[in-house]
């Protein structure tokens, strides 16, 4: 099978480094029991994080890390979290405790604020907090604002010496609120009644630091339980947009697949059939891009329809993932190979998209939807976090256009239904800097490699590339503790390119179900 993808002459946008980052909840096995655990020592980072944890983080290089949540944030007050850890008080998990102690534990609040930011800094990880409207007021929000960001001369700031640590941490982006239109959230409102809210909240956290980045709530999933209703959703970023006018900096969205419906539970919930090999599933799982792409492309819309003064808002999609087992997952979530290719193509997505979304975090980091595993048996990476990590550490700051010349999966795969005929065998998408540039190949075909032609256009290489492959024979490998490095990235030295009278090129082989990045030296500025 051969495909060709030829690259534009020159970027058309940029591509921030905040588009890689994660997401970090206190549910399930994320903090108590992943990221922090129970039997703290004097050894481990801030006495309870395990430092191979934190080396394995630090190597990802993730751009953002938001916390306390997620549906938790709306029944959290800040200072349970705060001072001499003997001192701190236990508390019922008000948004996940309804669904059982696995997923809701009582808290227990040894990880708290100066924590979760010592514990960004240690990782490389910009933080953004989300702030309790649910069940808190602007004031507390605002004392949290400047306990984070105050001086040591501030009332909050002097308690935030007091407990350790002199200097403001800084923190840019704020989030207020959390999905909260569901009827599940901790004193959930409608879109016009959390207009109204959101205003007091913004006025009274920005008295205290001007130049924080607000981020509203927009459209969230489930939206629908038979999909994604879009009507429902342009009326919720319509009324937020229109409402909080210039006050909000970005809009939040959230979004997972595949949809929660009847059928997918049995089949997921009860029958894990996501695990299982086959055609049938893993152009299911793939082909629920689509309905991926549709989404964000809606609220896209939305933002240059509905945003005051003719500048659309951007978008932060502060939650998306996989999500297949609604109970199981939110314990202890794995992922394979398969749904690595998934998130790389929705990291390809997220490039494209640039313009419009700045920030993505996927959620969430470790064990509960983590793409880390974590516990006291060892740690492992999943390929969905290898895939991150591997567009964190590679990708350029500006994104090229390229035009793929491939065949559609309905016609080379009998086994493909759908709407997933719509996609092409392999998705592309190229990054730059000055001197390199990086394209990333997914072969979407679950049995066949593709010869691929890479025209370079006007851009000229130094000499050969560098090529890192992920892949295996069973397109659904899980990592394990016992087998950590199933599935992993190799890196080797690619075929020098070839002059042709269109330029350069590289002929590239991509593996059944895989992903290639090819990083590019440049030898000169494009012509």
């Amino acid at each position: 099978m051969n495909a060709t993808v030829t690259l534009a002459n020159g970027p058309s946008h940029d591509v921030p480094r905040t588009l890689y980052g994660s997401f970090v909840e206190h549910m399930g096995r994320c903090v108590n029991g992943g990221i922090w655990t129970p039997d703290e020592q004097s050894d481990m980072f801030l006495g309870g994080i395990r430092q191979e944890l934190l080396d394995t983080l630090s190597s990802l290089r993730l751009s953002v890390l938001r916390y306390p949540g997620g549906c938790f944030a709306d029944g959290y007050h800040w200072r349970d979290g705060i001072g001499s850890r003997t001192l701190r008080p236990r508390r019922k998990n008000l948004a996940w405790s309804k669904f059982g102690r696995a997923i809701g534990p009582e808290e227990d609040n040894h990880f708290g604020t100066d924590e979760f930011l010592l514990f960004c800094e240690a990782v490389g990880s910009e933080p953004m907090l989300t702030v309790n409207v649910g069940s808190g007021t602007p004031q507390e929000a605002t004392d949290w604002v400047e306990y984070v960001n105050g001086s040591a001369n501030t009332p909050m700031g002097a308690l935030r010496s007091a407990n350790g640590h002199p200097d403001p941490y800084g923190v840019k982006y704020w989030f207020v609120g959390n999905e909260i239109f569901g009827p599940y959230e901790v004193g959930h409102l409608s879109p016009k009644e959390y207009v109204k809210v959101f205003c007091q909240f913004a006025n009274s956290m920005r008295s205290v630091d001007s130049s924080i980045k607000l981020i509203a709530c927009g459209a969230h999933y489930p939206v629908g339980m038979h999909g994604v209703d879009l009507n429902r959703m342009k009326k919720i970023n319509q009324t937020v947009l229109e409402g909080v006018g210039d006050e909000a900096d970005y809009l939040s969205i959230h979004q997972y697949v595949p949809v929660s419906d009847p059928f997918n539970f049995i089949r997921f919930q009860l029958l894990h059939a996501h695990k299982l090999p086959g055609r049938y599933m893993y152009y299911n799982v793939l082909g629920s891009y689509l309905r991926f792409r549709k989404f964000l492309q809606q609220c896209i819309k939305d933002t240059h329809r509905y945003s005051i003064g003719g500048k659309p808002v951007p978008l932060v999609l502060d939650e998306w993932n996989l999500w297949f087992c609604f109970f199981t997952d939110l314990i202890q979530a794995n992922y394979n190979l398969r749904d690595g290719l998934w998130v790389a193509t929705i990291l390809n997505l997220l490039q494209e998209l640039a313009t419009d979304i700045h920030i993505a975090n996927v959620a969430q980091l470790v064990n509960c939807l983590g793409i880390v595993g974590s516990s006291e048996h060892g740690i492992f990476t999943t390929p969905s976090a290898l895939v991150l990590g591997l567009y964190a550490k590679k990708s350029g700051s500006s994104y090229v256009p390229t035009n793929v010349d491939a065949p559609m999966l309905g016609d080379v795969d009998a086994f493909v239904f759908g709407g997933t005929k719509a996609l092409p065998v392999i998705d592309v998408s190229t990054t730059y800097d000055s001197d390199r540039m990086t394209i990333f190949l997914v072969n979407r075909h679950y049995s066949e490699s593709v010869a691929c032609t890479i025209n370079l256009g006007k851009f000229t290489p130094l000499n050969g590339a560098v090529t890192t492959r992920m892949t295996h024979s069973n397109p659904v490998q899980y990592n394990t503790v016992k087998n950590p490095n199933a599935v992993h990235l190799e890196t080797h030295p690619s075929p020098s390119p070839k002059r042709s009278p269109g330029g350069w090129a590289y002929q590239v082989t991509l593996d059944p179900h895989s992903l290639t990045c090819l990083e590019v030296a440049l030898g000169q500025q494009i012509v």
